[in-house]
């Protein structure tokens, strides 16, 4: 059986590992379906206010698909390693500087990712 394997870009093959793959594919599923949802309740939500019966749910719903797109979105960025302009600044590098703005980034994450969780859990 051939693995599905489109998300991920063959030069990049050897940073990846391969278990994770099935779990990147849904969290790029689950980016589509929150940017589709939250697309399709502005538009319901901007024509039942133009016909003057507005959607009282709608706000919510909104927030809902914005809010799940984020965290499915960061996910697949820090999996992908889209997540930083200066992942590019550092793909132009080689040597010891590479290996440096490497460190950075990940640092960099790894950070955001322990705040993300101290706060969370003091919320």
């Amino acid at each position: 059986m051939k693995r599905f394997n489109g998300l991920v870009l063959q030069e990049q093959r050897h940073l990846k590992w391969h278990a994770l793959d099935p779990f990147e594919n849904i969290l790029m599923i689950l980016c589509g379906i929150a940017i589709t949802g939250f697309s399709i309740v502005v538009l319901a939500d901007i024509i039942t206010r133009a016909i003057g019966h507005p959607l009282f749910w709608a706000q919510e719903t909104m927030m809902s698909f914005f809010i799940y797109g984020i965290f499915a979105g960061v996910a697949a960025a820090t999996r992908r390693n889209d997540h930083l302009y200066l992942a590019a600044l550092a793909e132009s590098m080689s040597g010891p500087k590479r290996l440096f703005f490497e460190l950075f980034n990940r640092a960099v994450v790894l950070a955001v990712a322990i705040c993300m969780n101290y706060f969370g859990y003091l919320n």
